[in-house]
């Protein structure tokens, strides 16, 4: 399989970029995995258990590095609900607009689990696109604007995001 493949199966999104079929006996249909996990916590937690023992015994630190486009601790707002219309369509679009705040909440409980797991070997770091205009998100278009390349570029200047590099650079000394 040419790479080009694998990262167009990866890159599954609803009207842009649509599920993919295999051509197997019988077809598959190929989605995003992100639709699952994001932010690959879920993989990264089965590599890690999958090598515990050896990590273990011949490592020292593991740096767990995660590099997301939104928040980690940012919730999503509540909807107000002022009518018959929202009270029976809520509950369908608040499971779409709070899934990235779901999957944050699992990406952090696998994290504490593989801290527990890995004695304090276990060393998170999250860097966060964090834009400078708060009711901004990350661009999910495959060309940029220049102000969209600008705020991207000056994220890793966020204090946190600062922070975050400081210690990784002292861990990999």
């Amino acid at each position: 399989m040419r790479i080009t493949s694998a990262l167009r199966m990866s890159a599954t999104f609803p009207l842009i970029l649509p599920v993919l079929t295999l051509p197997s006996i019988p077809q598959m249909n190929v989605m995003d995995a992100g639709l699952r996990d994001n932010f690959g916590a879920e993989v990264a937690t089965r590599y890690l258990y999958v090598f515990k023992e050896w990590i273990k015994a011949h490592a020292g630190n593991v740096i767990y590095l995660q590099i997301r486009d939104t928040r980690e601790a940012e919730m999503s707002r509540g909807s107000e609900q002022n009518s018959l219309v929202s009270m029976l369509t809520d509950p369908v679009f608040t499971i779409q607009s709070k899934w990235a705040t779901m999957q944050s909440f699992y990406s952090a409980d696998l994290r504490d689990l593989n801290t527990h797991v890995f004695d304090g070997k276990l060393k998170y770091i999250s860097l966060e696109y964090i834009p400078e205009q708060t009711d901004r998100s990350a661009p999910l278009n495959f060309h940029l604007t220049q102000r969209e390349r600008t705020d991207l570029y000056r994220s890793i200047y966020q204090p946190q995001n600062k922070k975050a590099i400081d210690t990784l650079l002292h861990l990999l000394q």
